[in-house]
């Protein structure tokens, strides 16, 4: 299955899904995940929040929405080509490294389900440069774009 009909099936029978953008915009391709967030149109089933490199203080947040789905949009590190996306699940969270937290997203996801039981989705993002003031790579940008229209797409049915 590819990653489209991955995440397709995966958000299948979604009420509202909560989408997470993690990363720093300073550090080129770390940005990834913001740039999809804020791009994200809003609806009664999605909405997003821009946790940039501090996803622990949204946790109460997110909760409050009492969503059926997650998704936390972050770079991490798949041992991919640049641009590579992969659906995670929580299991995978001890085999990858994410790039700009000071709290473990396992560790974070955890208290988030103590306080609202929901789905949890991570999509990972390989970057290809991550140095401060370099933007997002074009392989970067080119996958974030593509990654807007799909949600979009998924969302607006």
């Amino acid at each position: 299955m590819n990653f489209e009909d991955s995440l397709r099936t995966a958000l299948q029978g979604a009420v509202k899904t909560v989408i997470v953008g993690i990363g720093n915009e300073l550090n080129g391709d770390d940005g990834f995940g913001i740039r999809v967030a804020e791009r994200i149109h809003q609806s009664e089933k999605s909405i997003s929040i821009l946790a940039h490199t501090v996803p622990e203080n949204f946790i109460s947040v997110i909760a409050a929405e009492k969503p059926s789905h997650v998704l936390f949009l972050d770079s991490a590190f798949l041992d991919a080509s640049p641009g590579t996306l992969s659906l995670l699940g929580t299991e995978d969270l001890a085999r990858i490294a994410t790039v700009t937290h000071r709290i473990p997203l396992s560790k974070i996801i955890e208290r988030l389900v103590g306080l609202h039981q929901c789905q949890i989705l991570i999509i990972g993002l390989q970057p290809k440069n991550m140095d401060v003031g370099s933007g997002l790579s074009p392989e970067v940008r080119e996958t974030a774009d593509e990654l807007v229209d799909l949600l979009n797409n998924i969302f607006s049915i």
